[in-house]
């Protein structure tokens, strides 16, 4: 059987390893993944082995940075078969992968037709014969003593006879035992009056690594929602994706999602997922610089729920936190992103050439405009918040210019409008 190897180079001076390519391996900056990788620009869970039909495939679970195999991005969800010499870099990490299958044993060597084979083996004509040569044959009839000597032509022995198969015993049962849990997967214990560090809870119930129904459903259910943390830091702004149940957020570089600047704490803050409720919380670390959400500066310790389209404030680092559904499932409606832009452009925060081209950039499902206009610069994360909170009161009027449709609306408000007052009028009068 084939034996793969990766053969690891982190950047930052950290020692070569080597990892044995499994079925299932998970690799990533995340401590319970199989493969866990200290570099900051590897997401949480970046790539999975697996098995299909003998061969072994790496898989692109789609995080911030993508593989490169062999100078190629691949895509996410996209699998490539690992075969010796292939070379792939997550984030900054370099992976080589090496063939370490055992060279079979050499084949035990062919005999010599001319070798001289002496052999004391008794003849079946005369028990008390000599054999010298390469084979033993009878004695010539008439003489029971007679010596051979000299290269005589052995005799085919008879076929052998074939020994009764065994009959067919069951074999003994065994009691089912666990299959054995890698080091690298084991979840710590918890600390008394809390959980243990790197433990991801769901409504109060640890998750188990090793439970692939709750690995399914944790991973759909971030499908579904794709939460993510959109930075509008001018030094990098980014997209963070958010693949897992609990998310460290700092400076440091063994964070999950590393923020580079000096006024950010080393472990700031920490984003966690409610998977029972479809909820996602906030919490402040304790650091020295502060967590502020939606303008509310957050007690150290304390959990506070985050909202679609919150804005959250790692020290003077703004993110707008973005989701494509609410806590129920419901996809986030189109208007409130129109209504949104309403605001902007009746604000003169937004040019109607500004809007176009944020519109032009959104992606269904993967970016909406405000995202957009964010990691371009036009607005800050206040700005959008405001004027997505501002945009309901739009839609609750019907006040949302939709084309033609809006126009109708607004004509048909008007007019009730002209009516109730002139009925009002006429009862003063008389």
């Amino acid at each position: 059987m084939t034996k793969l190897t990766f053969v690891i180079r982190e950047p930052g001076g950290e020692p070569e390893k080597r990892v044995p390519v499994e079925d299932g391996l998970t690799i990533g900056r995340h401590p319970q993944c199989g493969c866990v990788l200290k570099d900051g620009t590897v997401s949480a869970t970046h790539a999975r082995v697996s098995n299909v039909n003998g061969a072994l495939l790496i898989e692109d679970l789609g995080g911030t940075n993508s593989i490169q195999a062999n100078g190629q991005r691949m895509a996410k969800g996209e699998t490539l078969p690992l075969t010796d010499g292939l070379s792939m870099l997550l984030g900054q990490t370099e992976m080589v992968v090496v063939d370490e299958t055992p060279a079979p044993a050499p084949a035990a060597p062919a005999p010599d037709p001319d070798m001289t084979v002496v052999a004391d083996v008794p003849s079946a004509a005369d028990s008390d014969a000599t054999a010298v040569g390469s084979a033993l044959a009878p004695a010539p009839a008439g003489d029971p003593d007679a010596t051979v000597v000299g290269n005589v032509a052995p005799q085919p022995p008879p076929p052998p006879t074939p020994a009764p198969a065994p009959a067919p015993q069951a074999a003994p049962e065994e009691p089912l035992q666990a299959a054995p849990v890698p080091e690298s997967a084991e979840v710590p214990a918890p600390a008394p009056g809390g959980d243990a560090e790197g433990t991801l809870v769901f409504g109060g119930d640890a998750l188990d690594p090793n439970d692939p129904n709750q690995i399914i459903a944790l991973r759909a259910s971030l499908t579904k929602l794709r939460p993510r943390l959109v930075f509008a830091n001018e030094v990098d702004p980014r997209v963070f994706l958010i693949e897992s149940a609990e998310v460290n957020i700092g400076r440091s570089a063994d964070v999950d999602c590393t923020v580079e600047h000096p006024a950010v704490s080393s472990k700031h803050a920490r984003v966690s997922f409610e998977m029972g409720s479809n909820r996602f919380f906030v919490e402040d670390m304790g650091g020295r610089n502060k967590t502020i959400l939606n303008g509310e500066q957050l007690a150290p310790g304390t959990k506070r729920e985050i909202m679609p389209e919150s804005s959250i404030e790692f020290g003077p680092i703004q993110a707008l936190f973005v989701v494509n559904a609410d806590s129920r499932n419901r996809p986030i409606p189109a208007d409130r992103y129109e209504a949104a832009l309403e605001v902007l452009t009746k604000d003169q925060k937004l040019q109607p050439h500004q809007r176009a081209q944020a519109l032009g950039d959104t992606t269904p499902n993967e970016r909406h405009v405000g995202e957009s206009l964010l990691l371009t610069e036009v607005v800050t994360v206040e700005d959008w918040r405001e004027a997505f909170k501002d945009g309901e009161a739009l839609i609750r009027t019907g006040m949302l210019d939709k084309g033609d449709d809006g126009k109708k609306l607004k004509l048909i408000i008007g007019i009730g409008i002209g009516v109730i007052l002139l009925i009002v009028l006429l009862a003063v009068l008389f």
